[in-house]
């Protein structure tokens, strides 16, 4: 027995001894490190070189550009795309469905031709019924209505395709907001 006491006592001290100068009561200090900036140099350059350098940087800067091609407004068989962005700006909605049908009618009417008495191609004034203007042909018993709203005459106001759109845009709208066909001036069916 005075043997394990012997031993526990033994450890005993020495687990004493490490805990009181075994351990360092002061943590050791960070290690600061410094790093010098190396001197800025400012170096005046002349009007040439200053143009050279300007002109490196600029072809070492490339740019490169994507565009995503364009979605489509109409359908890829509508007749007559070439008029959609006048119709647009006349003020029909960007709605396929509307404008292919809208794009039909002008290929019905006219081919695709903005018809009327003041055109320049002497084929396509030919092809004036004296009646009906523009890519819409709009009727003459519009002229009235036509001329107070864009304050032109009939014929020149038709001549312009924005115009000739916007016209049938009013058309159209207004037939539709009463709860009639609005394709009906055009003797298409609204079903």
């Amino acid at each position: 027995m005075r043997l394990t006491r012997y031993f526990a006592g033994s450890i005993g001290f020495y687990l004493l001894l490490v805990a009181v100068f075994g351990s360092d009561p002061t943590p050791p200090s960070p290690t600061v490190t410094t790093t010098t900036r190396p001197p800025v140099v400012t170096v005046a350059l002349g009007p040439v070189q200053e143009a050279d350098r300007i002109a490196d940087l600029v072809a070492s800067t490339t740019t490169t550009t994507t565009t995503a091609a364009p979605i489509p407004i109409v359908y890829p068989d509508t007749p007559c795309q070439q008029w959609t962005d006048e119709a647009i700006e006349g003020g029909w909605p960007a709605d396929p469905v509307l404008l292919d049908r809208l794009l039909r009618v002008v290929w019905k009417e006219t081919r695709c031709l903005n018809i009327s008495p003041l055109a320049t191609d002497p084929e396509i004034a030919e092809r004036f019924n004296g009646h009906d203007h523009g890519l819409v042909q709009a009727n003459e018993i519009h002229t009235e209505w036509v001329e107070s709203m864009f304050g032109l005459p009939f014929d020149v106001a038709m001549a312009d395709p924005v115009n000739a759109f916007t016209f049938a845009w009013h058309l159209y709208s207004a037939r539709e907001a009463k709860g009639k066909c609005g394709w009906q001036p055009w003797s298409v069916p609204c079903s």
